[in-house]
């Protein structure tokens, strides 16, 4: 999303100078801080609000901005350790395991060219939502800081990526970071996340028109079906008329439909529509004031646009959640929940969602052999 408005360079070189902290070698053992808030706009996310500590001998910086991206973090410590802190937009259609696996997968890849240890050991910080990081030493210690820290945040409608580098003591440095990506609060969250589900839905109707009334049921149930997205988006903006979002965000949402049209494969842009409502879900997540939904620990996948009305397929199933512990696997195909047929992803979450705590009889097929299978639906986890 393109802004009309953003921080010159002036002011954002002025805004790092009066970020810069006094000299203390106490700062990262327990020396209370004060904090500073900063309100940074950035391209598609609107405004974020970040509260960074004032550490002595630390530094917190607003850095210009990149030509892709909004104003960043960057920090300085007396180890010459330093870090990067950046927001991006939110892949809604992805569910937050899969952001992990990603995740794992990079790390991966980034310690068989770099890294010393051989498995990756994820860790957490903070809950619902959580900071997810891990720790590589480098192989080349005497040429590049030893120690490198990757992770991420999602909250609301950014992803929050952060690196940081080192050859002191890691560990002690890594607080004040956690604590700047964990403050992290989207201002105008609940207007993006609302707009871009609603252009989500009017693409979606517009190239499959079979999946509309289920799109639209599934975005007329969540709490984004009351908020005035436009009015909201329109007062992050500085010097916009209603004129000039309404002909950018029109722009916007055909360069959005030509992406899929033009340079994603049918089966994606089909996928993409036909899970809509779990996007809706995914969205609700992580609201500060989004409902506890259940779920039966399932990954719905797609199938086949001529293969309406034939169930929903599995695609993954939960490690150890409901549906795993009643056999639930990986390419079953869900044709009834209690007794009513599913044909959508719609019509699974529908049945689900809304049964937390309680038990739902699943027919499922297998092959060519259909079974019965009682789930317990749990709460989402945050």
């Amino acid at each position: 999303m393109r802004c009309t408005t953003r921080p010159s360079l002036a002011s954002l070189a002025a805004a790092a100078a009066s970020l810069l902290a006094p000299a203390c070698s106490s700062a990262l053992k327990g020396a209370p801080a004060s904090i500073r808030e900063e309100v940074l706009r950035y391209p598609g996310l609107g405004r974020i609000k970040w509260r960074l500590p004032q550490i002595p001998d630390v530094r917190f910086s607003v850095a210009a901005p990149l030509l892709s991206a909004g104003p960043r973090i960057e920090c300085g410590f007396p180890s010459s350790g330093k870090c990067k802190i950046e927001a991006y937009a939110r892949d809604l259609s992805k569910h937050a395991r899969a952001k992990r696996a990603d995740f794992l997968d990079e790390m991966q890849d980034f310690t068989l060219r770099f890294g010393k240890e051989r498995t990756i050991d994820i860790k957490t910080r903070g809950s619902g939502p959580a900071l997810y990081y891990a720790t590589l030493t480098h192989k080349y210690p005497e040429r590049n800081n030893a120690r490198i820290t990757r992770g991420y945040y999602i909250k609301g409608p950014f992803v929050i990526r952060f690196e940081h580098e080192s050859r002191a003591d890691f560990a002690a440095e890594l607080e004040p970071i956690f604590e700047v990506v964990l403050s992290a609060e989207a201002v105008d969250a609940d207007a993006i996340l609302a707009w871009k589900l609603y252009d989500y839905k009017a693409i979606c109707s517009q190239a499959f028109p079979a999946l509309q009334d289920g799109n639209d049921a599934a975005f007329a149930g969540s709490p984004f079906a009351s908020v005035d997205w436009f009015s909201g988006i329109l007062a992050s903006r500085e010097n916009t008329s209603r004129d000039q979002l309404s002909d950018e965000l029109a722009n916007q949402s055909k360069d959005l439909f030509d992406s899929f049209a033009k340079k994603r494969t049918f089966q994606y842009f089909w996928h993409f529509c036909q899970v809509y409502p779990a996007t809706v879900l995914e969205a609700e997540r992580y609201r500060s004031a989004g409902r506890r939904r259940g779920t039966i620990g399932v990954n719905p996948g797609a199938r086949d646009a001529t293969e309406l009305g034939a169930g929903v397929p599995v695609a993954s199933v939960s490690k150890d959640g409901p549906a795993a512990r009643a056999g639930v696997r990986s390419g079953d195909i869900i044709l009834q929940v209690n007794g009513e047929e599913v044909s959508t992803v719609t019509d699974l979450l529908r049945a689900t969602v809304l049964q937390t705590g309680k038990e739902v009889e699943l027919r499922i097929l297998r092959g060519s052999e259909a079974l019965h299978l009682v789930v317990g639906v749990a709460a989402e986890p945050d």
